[in-house]
Parts: C-alpha cells; structure tokens; sequence
C-alpha cells in the first residue's frame, strides 16, 4: 500500500485509558463513515501497516476514540 493511494485520517495525539484506546485528531468534518471503518493504516517507521479496528467513536468535537486489535494496553 502507498501513501498516495490512502485518505489522509488525522494523527494519534494520546492514549486512552489503560485498555489501548487511543485517540486521533481528525482532519476535516466528522463524517459517520468513520464509524463504519474496519481497518485503519498506521505508518511506522516510513511503512503504513494495516490494523483492524475493535471500536471507534466520536470523541469531542474534531477527536475520534479508536481501539485496535491486538493493542490492549
């Protein structure tokens, strides 16, 4: 998967409780497709890896709240 073939989300600005959630400034206007996601890429050291997603909801006004398989503290 390249860069140029994905829709920019936002950036993770910090955890959320001690159970992996974390939080994601997004860009632009909350849309409800962002709660109907599944997977999510995350880059990491210059390489976008694929995550599935558990759960993801509104948080605040431009935040979502996003739990991660796999990620649980």
């Amino acid at each position: 998967m390249l860069k140029k073939d994905c829709f920019f989300l936002g950036i993770i600005t910090k955890k959320y409780s001690f159970k992996g959630e974390m939080i994601i400034k997004f860009e632009g206007d909350y849309s409800k497709i962002y709660s109907d996601l599944k997977s999510i890429y995350i880059e990491l050291s210059g390489s976008l890896i694929c995550f599935k997603i558990n759960k993801i909801q509104k948080h605040k006004s431009f935040f979502l709240r996003i739990l991660i398989d796999g990620i649980d503290n």
